[in-house]
């Protein structure tokens, strides 16, 4: 653990940080139209490194996750389970954008209907993403 955790998820109003599509806070959580892209700016400025936990459900096998995380002065782009879950990994690597870069991972790693952590570790010079315990 990079420091001390906080709750991201509460920070966020869905009405006022949803940027495009929509979403809604009920008892599992925030939850998104499987229709609609959806694009929510969590209301926090990240430190140069940091770690992020999120608990994930996909309700829907043809629907792709995507996360979006600062990297120093960039911004990376995480993707599970795009072309109907066949790959997984971060977007747009060594000038390379997916599938052509080496983080692809040819296969999905969420299971619909059940839930799966996510955990994206960012250091200066590197990101380490992991689901369920598996890079």
């Amino acid at each position: 653990m990079l420091g001390q955790p906080i709750d991201l998820l509460k920070l966020v109003m869905p009405d006022e940080h949803t940027l495009r599509g929509s979403m809604r806070r009920d008892e599992a959580g925030l939850t998104t139209d499987p229709k609609k892209r959806t694009v929510t700016r969590v209301p926090y400025d990240l430190p140069p490194q940091y770690q992020m936990r999120l608990a994930v459900k996909r309700n829907d096998s043809t629907t792709a996750m995507s996360v979006a995380v600062p990297i120093g002065d960039h911004q990376g782009l995480i993707v599970l389970d795009s072309g109907y879950g066949k790959k997984s990994g971060l977007v747009w690597i060594d000038e390379k954008n997916e599938p052509n870069n080496t983080t692809y991972f040819r296969r999905g790693v969420l299971t619909t209907g059940e839930p799966s952590e996510l955990l994206v570790s960012v250091y200066r010079n590197r990101i380490h993403v992991a689901c369920d315990g598996k890079t």
